[in-house]
């Protein structure tokens, strides 16, 4: 059916677009529709359909590569404080409850890629992306708020 066709062209866009704002090359992505070609779940009610409603991906590497999944309630979060620290990548979680504040300082002592991508509720914002040592602060968008921290050494955050 070509609405079914357009609307998965449409989601795979949309997948492609993400992971190119991650650094992804453009290039290196295909997006394929099939429509109602390929259901995962077969039936005409809404487990079906909910179940049919999804984006797969086919890596193809030419040596080793891991990737890693877990849940967001899982994540780290802020202190109640508004500090956090890591090492390396992370993903951290801060709830209204535990951080208020309007900028955020950030560090970073690596002498690789550092990149902080920010999730808030209504906006997605780059925060830093530096190779090296860092130091620096950034707007914080205040609310419900998901980091994805990509970095090649020690961090630290701060909520002012």
């Amino acid at each position: 059916d070509e609405y079914n066709l357009a609307l998965g062209q449409r989601r795979g866009a949309t997948v492609k677009r993400y992971l190119m704002e991650r650094g992804v090359a453009g290039g290196r992505l295909e997006v394929v529709s099939y429509g109602e070609e390929r259901p995962a779940a077969e039936g005409d009610d809404e487990s079906a359909y909910s179940q049919n409603r999804r984006a797969e991906f086919e890596i193809t590497a030419g040596g080793a590569w891991t990737i890693e999944l877990a849940p967001l309630r899982d994540a780290r979060r802020f202190a109640t404080d508004g500090t956090v620290d890591g090492n390396g990548d992370d993903v951290v979680v801060a709830d209204e409850s535990t951080v208020d504040g309007s900028r955020i300082a950030i560090s970073h002592s690596g002498g690789d890629n550092f990149a902080i991508w920010a999730y808030a509720e209504t906006t997605t914002d780059l925060l830093v992306n530096d190779v090296g040592p860092y130091e620096g602060r950034a707007r914080w968008p205040g609310g419900i708020v998901v980091l994805d921290i990509t970095a090649g050494g020690p961090w630290t955050l701060a909520i002012e």
